[in-house]
Parts: structure tokens; sequence; C-alpha cells
């Protein structure tokens, strides 16, 4: 990795884990397609060895969020999609998944931002969270079916349930890869240089946390996913 390289890794690290801390969701999103971008044949593992500290974390600060336990199912076959997405990483090469991924994350924050609500019923969440976890195993990014089928207005309930989706997903797909040896040195390696811009994004976040609109700053986010995905797709088809 050169210098430039890894300024940048630093860079989409420390932006995905502020909004992150500070709205409850959007690191998987925007620092997947990014990762991808600048360095598509390290995904998912780079970004999938730190995640679940990321999600614990804010699962933590949320944790009284959890009085009410909405994405349960969704998780448990979550797990389901992080197994069976398994077979498709060796027939997936590095074209199609970030196509699949810029176009995944660009539709979920389009049709977030553009206000889409479909109805919360538990088939839906299911499947939303089914395509959760096979997204988490393929790019380490479980959010964008959710970021469209989920939707709570109390703030800490919101997200807490999505740090719980999130750390289940990206722990089963992390696990996942090791047993079936598809997480390689140079991805762990990677993974080293998240770690500062994480812990910078989550500090600058730390003073921030509930004195800015949550709404606002999941936003911000969406619109910050949006372009990362547009990137994405722009650079794998040009």
């Amino acid at each position: 990795m050169t210098v430039e390289l890894i300024v940048a890794v630093i860079a989409v690290a420390a932006a995905a884990s502020w909004i992150q801390a500070v709205a409850g969701s959007g690191f998987g999103v925007i620092a997947g397609p990014l990762l991808m971008t600048l360095q598509p044949e390290l995904m998912p593992g780079i970004l999938l060895l730190v995640s679940p500290p990321v999600f614990a974390i804010a699962l933590w600060q949320d944790r009284l969020g959890l009085r009410s336990l909405d994405l349960v199912l969704p998780s448990l076959l979550g797990v389901v999609g992080a197994l069976a997405a398994l077979p498709l990483l060796p027939r997936l090469d590095v074209f199609w998944l970030s196509l699949a991924v810029g176009a995944t994350v660009t539709a979920a924050a389009s049709a977030a931002l553009a206000g889409l609500r479909v109805p919360q019923r538990q088939w839906v969440l299911a499947l939303a969270g089914t395509m959760g976890g096979a997204l988490s195993t393929l790019a380490a990014a479980p959010g964008p079916p959710l970021l469209v089928v989920y939707n709570r207005s109390e703030p800490q309930r919101y997200r807490a349930n999505l740090s719980l989706f999130f750390l289940v997903a990206c722990t089963v797909s992390l696990v996942v890869l090791v047993l079936a040896g598809r997480l390689e040195a140079p991805s762990a390696l990677g993974a080293l240089w998240l770690v500062p811009g994480i812990a910078i994004g989550m500090i600058a976040a730390a003073p921030l946390r509930g004195r800015l609109p949550g709404t606002a700053v999941r936003k911000a986010g969406l619109w910050i996913a949006l372009l990362a995905g547009a990137l994405l797709l722009t650079r794998t088809v040009l």
C-alpha cells in the first residue's frame, strides 16, 4: 500500500466511523464502496475485520434502545444469508462484485433519501435481513436493505437495533471467511490502517453525540453513501 492509499484508507475509516457514531448507521454503506473503489482486492476481509468492534461499541452506547427488539428474526436470517453467500465469493470477480455493491448502495441510498416507505411487515424485514447477511459476506456492507425497510421514530431504538443486526451479520461473515480460508494476509494487514481512522472518527464524534440532530446527520450519511456507490459504479463501468 502506498502512502497516498494509506492516507485515503484512514480518511475513509474516519468519515464512516464518525457518521456511524453520531447517526447510528452508515459505517458499512460508506466505507464499503469507497474501500472497494480504492483497493477492491482487499475486500471484504479488510472491512470485516474491524466492523464487529465498531458495531459493538455503537451497541453499547445505545444499549437502552434494546428494550424493544425489532430485528431478532432479520438477525437470525442474516446468519443464513451470510452462510449462503459464501459459495458466491469465488464465482464473482472484482468487476461483478463491485458492480453489485455499487448498484445496491446507490439504489438503497436513493430510495431512503427519496422517502420511500416500505411496510415493516415481518416477512419484509426477514427478506431484508437475509439480503443484508449475504451482502455482509460479499462486501462487508449489510446495511442497504434495512436502510430502506427499517424506520423507527425513536433514535436510540433505531440505532441500537441496527447496531445489533450489523454486529451479528459482520461477525458471522468474518467467522465464515476465516473457516473457509478466504481471509488473506494482505487484507489483515490492510485492516490495521483502518484502526487509526476509526479511532479518530469516534473520538471526534464523542462530544457531538446527542447534540447534533440525528436525522440530519443520517441524511448527510445517505448522501455520502449515494456518492460512494455512484463513484464505485463509475469506476467499475469505465
